[in-house]
């Protein structure tokens, strides 16, 4: 079975190098970098973008759809109820905005619970790009 490609606003707004969202993040969260604090707004386009997959389709569920119809995939609406805040979500600025690396399911509880401004670490491109490479 082929993957299907790449919905077009992925495509857009996503990396275009080689990222494993299973194995990638762990490398990056050995990277030593300091948290800092920033306004839950600035990452809030994330919500309008379908960055995950229903239990029907392919990139085809945004933060905000899962947030009104949870229905639409459980398994993913467990993983926000449950996503551990002790974390701070991973950012990498790329085509010239803010990008979550690692933390849309706690982005989604922080919005859930009205937090005004979340823990974050900002991932310096070329230190990302190293760190998946390995």
């Amino acid at each position: 079975m082929t993957t299907p490609e790449f919905p077009r606003i992925i495509r857009e707004v996503g990396f275009d190098f080689p990222f494993d969202f299973e194995k990638d993040p762990k490398k990056i969260w050995a990277l030593d970098i300091p948290v800092t604090n920033i306004p839950i707004d600035s990452l809030l386009w994330h919500f309008e973008i379908p960055f995950w997959s229903s239990d029907q389709g392919y990139y085809d569920l945004s933060p905000n759809d899962l947030l009104i119809h949870p229905e639409l995939s459980p398994s993913h609406f467990q993983k926000v109820l449950t996503a551990d805040l002790r974390y701070p979500l991973d950012l990498v600025f790329y085509k010239g905005r803010n990008k979550i690396i690692d933390g849309l399911h706690r982005l989604t509880r922080y919005k859930i619970q009205g937090s005004l401004e979340i823990p974050t670490r900002n991932i310096p491109l070329d230190l990302l790009l190293d760190a998946i490479n390995r």
